[in-house]
């Protein structure tokens, strides 16, 4: 199952790169236990394989006469000799379109990289206790469960990744998408029109901003969300303290909220809880901002500006309000 929104537009922008100061994620347990794998300055394809006593290792090569190795035995790198990758070979945006007629289905998927049949091939095993590391490369391919990730990518990758027992951090540009299982906490920013998608992660960092869309479909722990231009963000359910900042034209949706509530949001911008119980909701709109929460606050302090606009479905104890404008604030 995909947690990936489907986008079809053109290739127009997408190679934008990036520059950025990417968190290092260590696993909290010994440094000991782990075997780490870096890939770096690489286009092509990785099938990473792992189980409980896999060995690290490569097991399968194919086109890889310009590509360095250095294998420890716990850690192997893998260095693609691609100092600059092209985003140029991108074929656009990743989506998938379907059309179906009496007799048959019909299904196409978009995205992909130029001649990729011909770029390096690599299927690898490696213990579950592995740390992912990605960087300046444009990657196709899937890993399996690990404990730690650190990707960065401003092209076009299209990788997935299983479970990630312990840090989840990604920084992704262009028009790369990424799809994640589980992961123990998160700390992820999208840019440009990339997608990201993760099942479920503890506590979490996720910022979006261009046209980029991120989703996950639940959080167990506090969160921190970040929305600017006209990107999208989907959240489950979440289970701990949630604060929103919303900008632009950007829209962040949560299904449900169980801890407490602060929302910012200007611009065009909207924040839409469809349920829940906060025991406070503090809320702060301007511009022609829109903020809804349909569940129940033991207590909000509220305040609107411009033609911005907030409602609350019902709140039980004390209620503080401010308007200036033609804002207007909805309490029950």
């Amino acid at each position: 199952m995909t947690y990936l929104k489907t986008k079809f537009l053109s290739c127009a922008a997408s190679a934008a790169a990036f520059t950025a100061t990417m968190m290092i994620a260590a696993p909290s347990a010994s440094a000991a236990e782990f075997s780490a794998l870096e890939i770096t300055n690489f286009i092509g394809r990785i099938e990473v394989q792992t189980g409980p006593n896999f060995a690290l290792e490569i097991t399968q090569e194919a086109r890889t006469k310009n590509i360095s190795y250095e294998d420890t035995g716990r850690s192997l790198s893998i260095d693609g000799n691609v100092r600059r990758p092209s985003s140029k070979g991108c074929k656009g945006y990743y989506g998938n379109l379907s059309w179906s007629t009496d007799t048959s289905e019909t299904r196409k998927q978009f995205g992909g990289y130029k001649n990729l049949e011909d770029y390096p091939q690599l299927t690898i095993t490696a213990p579950e206790s592995l740390v992912l590391n990605i960087s300046n490369s444009i990657i196709f391919g899937s890993a399996g469960n690990v404990a730690a990730v650190n990707l960065s990518d401003s092209h076009c990758s299209r990788f997935d990744i299983g479970n990630v027992t312990d840090f989840l951090v990604m920084d992704i540009g262009g028009s790369g998408a990424f799809d994640i299982g589980d992961a123990g906490r998160a700390d992820i920013n999208v840019s440009g029109a990339a997608q990201a998608g993760v099942k479920s992660s503890g506590a979490t960092a996720l910022y979006t901003s261009g046209s980029s869309d991120a989703e996950i479909g639940q959080i167990n722990g506090n969160v921190t969300l970040g929305a600017s231009g006209s990107s999208d963000i989907e959240i489950g359910n979440v289970a701990g303290t949630v604060d929103v900042n919303t900008s632009g034209s950007s829209d962040v949706r949560i299904d449900s909220v169980s801890g407490p509530l602060k929302v910012g949001s200007s611009g065009s911008s909207s924040v839409q809880i469809e349920d829940g119980r906060a025991l406070t909701a503090v809320m702060r709109a301007s511009g022609s901002a829109d903020i809804a929460f349909d569940g129940t606050a033991q207590s909000a302090d509220l305040s609107a500006g411009g033609a911005s606009s907030i409602s609350i479905d019902r709140v039980t104890g004390d209620v503080q309000t401010r308007t200036s404008g033609s804002a207007d604030i909805d309490v029950n």
